[in-house]
């Protein structure tokens, strides 16, 4: 199962990666490529060899962050990946990637009392990143 997360500032989309992280009912890893050099190839490589062969470890789930390309985006898609846009202003990413109506919105624990209903919290990401399968 992957969780891709994307937008918002770097804390705001750090806070989430860490209350998911945070979750005592599964192994969770994160997979950040925002270190690499950025061309598409290379985050795309990257990607293919994470997650083209099955994962061995069941219940495991990868939280991706730090993609810049829609073809990263759309492969992570064909992976069947759920996709949360930190809620809040649109960062420069939006310049490149596509939101779809699939994707969900979200931001952490306490910023959660003011933000519309349509917005999840990190927990309820994972809740239906487990009931999608």
């Amino acid at each position: 199962m992957i969780i891709v997360i994307l937008g918002g500032s770097d804390s705001l989309s750090d806070e989430v990666i860490s209350q998911l992280m945070q979750s005592k009912i599964t192994r969770i890893r994160h997979l950040s490529i925002a270190g690499l050099v950025k061309c598409d190839a290379l985050g795309l490589s990257r990607l293919k060899t994470e997650f083209d062969q099955p994962s061995k470890l069941t219940n495991l789930v990868t939280i991706v962050s730090g993609i810049t390309t829609n073809n990263e985006l759309n492969y992570l898609r064909s992976k069947d990946a759920m996709i949360c846009h930190c809620y809040g202003e649109l960062t420069d990413i939006y310049d490149y990637i596509e939101c779809v109506s699939s994707d969900k919105y979200v931001l952490p624990e306490p910023l959660l009392l003011t933000a519309p209903d349509h917005i999840y919290s990190p927990s309820e990401v994972l809740s239906d990143c487990y009931i999608k399968g």
